[in-house]
């Protein structure tokens, strides 16, 4: 029986925009210092939680980070260094024959917009199968995120399964009976879904 996977965009497909960020500036400006990357995560906190565009968020890290680069340089930096893995994209195909899988999104309707069509994230993610955690406006510890989450992408509980790579974030929803996988990687996801049934082991 099909069930439903939610999976982090950001974390699981691709970095978080905390960390893509820092990344995309090291390669324009070097390395960040620790303490500015303590500020980064930040203002990653108040953008998923929608309080900051994407645009204000470049603009507020291009400050903290001290960039000469513009905002729109940052951006475009960001996005397109993104990549959607061989082995998660084998792992993807393989899921999205036997059961539905949902995104929950923690970068901005915009950057959304350019991602899914930069990744190919329609062969996975249908447009009604996104759920945009800064237009929800609940932190991602948030209990009340993981106890509705079943109800906002149309599943039972039972039948729904949260892929999570944050283990602060597992814990909130193991805490309200959300069954919950911390992702550490394709290989290892896809051997505790095989373990759980919900994909079959190849043939020996």
């Amino acid at each position: 029986m099909a069930k439903t996977l939610v999976l982090w965009l950001g974390g699981v497909i691709c970095r978080t925009p905390g960390d893509a960020v820092i990344h995309s500036a090291a390669k324009i400006g070097g390395p960040p210092a620790p303490d500015r990357r303590v500020r980064i995560r930040d203002l990653t906190r108040e953008l998923t939680l929608g309080r900051l565009d994407g645009r204000a968020f470049l603009l507020a890290a291009t400050a903290v980070l001290d960039l000469a680069a513009h905002a729109h340089d940052l951006e475009a930096e960001l996005l397109a260094g993104e990549t959607v893995g061989e082995d998660l994209a084998r792992l993807l195909d393989e899921l999205v024959e036997r059961h539905r899988l949902c995104l929950l999104c923690d970068y901005p309707r915009q950057w959304l917009e350019r991602l899914v069509e930069g990744l190919g994230l329609n062969r996975w993610f249908s447009e009604s199968a996104r759920l945009l955690l800064p237009e929800l406006g609940l932190p991602a510890v948030a209990p009340d995120l993981y106890a509705s989450l079943p109800g906002r992408v149309g599943s039972a509980r039972e039948d729904a399964l949260l892929i999570e790579p944050d283990p602060r974030r597992a814990a909130s929803a193991v805490r309200v009976d959300l069954n919950t996988i911390l992702y550490q990687g394709p290989w290892r996801l896809g051997r505790e879904l095989r373990l759980r049934q919900w994909l079959p082991w190849p043939p020996s």
